[in-house]
């Protein structure tokens, strides 16, 4: 298994991929077209600060992660490109109204109410990491952890994750991070992991 930095050619393979192994993310209900269009283009359109990694198997993408050292920007772009979604969401508030409201407070919640602590200087978030369910415990997502540290040495690395997403959660305990602190937002309860840099 190889782990490689990837470039906006990838953007096709990646979204499909999120679509099956992220199907419940915000971003992901809102549509292919959303993320082939808006979500993706924004992240590449930002080197300087996102780092979109991707691991494949024989050939076949099998995972991707996204880190950032600066969270603040990357949330505050992907924000304001939210109304170009509106098709995509008046398509999916007629299918549910409940999923509709629950987007857009995800999406503004994200974007605003969550501490802005991966711009801080020798600090990056772990953005998303995704891996393929036909790859899952094959040691996928710790491979692309490991190549984030390889990539940030002497960083501390974050990421916030759902209490309720016991898999996430014992994820990232095994990889490394240990919890820092935990915070309401809205009805989820979310979780701050950290991995410190070796000293």
């Amino acid at each position: 298994m190889n782990v490689d930095q990837a470039s906006a050619k990838n953007i096709d393979e990646i979204v499909e991929l999120q679509l099956v192994a992220q199907s419940s993310f915000f971003a992901a209900r809102l549509g292919r077209d959303f993320l082939l269009k808006q979500y993706w283009p924004i992240i590449f359109s930002m080197p300087a600060i996102c780092d979109v990694l991707i691991a494949r198997d024989r050939g076949q993408l099998s995972g991707l992660v996204v880190y950032t050292s600066d969270v603040t920007a990357l949330k505050n772009a992907l924000s304001k490109r939210k109304w170009h979604a509106l098709p995509s969401i008046l398509k999916l508030g007629l299918r549910s109204p409940r999923d509709i409201l629950e987007i857009f407070q995800l999406s503004r919640s994200k974007a605003e109410q969550l501490p802005e602590s991966a711009h801080d200087k020798g600090q990056v978030e772990l953005f998303t990491i995704a891996v393929a369910p036909e790859m899952a415990r094959q040691n996928v997502g710790t491979r692309l952890i490991s190549a984030g540290k390889a990539k940030y040495p002497g960083q501390q690395i974050i990421v916030w994750a759902e209490e309720a997403n016991v898999a996430a959660v014992e994820f990232y305990r095994k990889n490394g991070f240990a919890l820092s602190q935990r915070q309401f937002l809205g009805r989820l309860k979310l979780c701050l992991f950290v991995m410190n840099a070796p000293k």
